[in-house]
């Protein structure tokens, strides 16, 4: 998903971010890791930096 800033992914201060976390969990799963990964442009694109979220189930089955 897209974000402003690489090292602004892990806080999730944005608000998309934040609301794409919850509502994932919200179906059952649970945040495992977010990497980024992106670059400043140049002058023949714009600026653009993505966070990976990898989600796990939170499913832990019968005991």
């Amino acid at each position: 998903m897209p974000i402003s800033s690489p090292t602004t992914a892990g806080e999730a201060p944005e608000e998309l971010l934040a609301q794409v976390i919850e509502h994932v969990e919200h179906q059952g799963w649970r945040l495992d890791s977010v990497s980024t990964y992106g670059s400043a442009g140049s002058h023949y694109e714009l600026p653009g930096y993505w966070a990976l979220l990898v989600f796990r189930t939170a499913y832990e089955g019968r005991s």
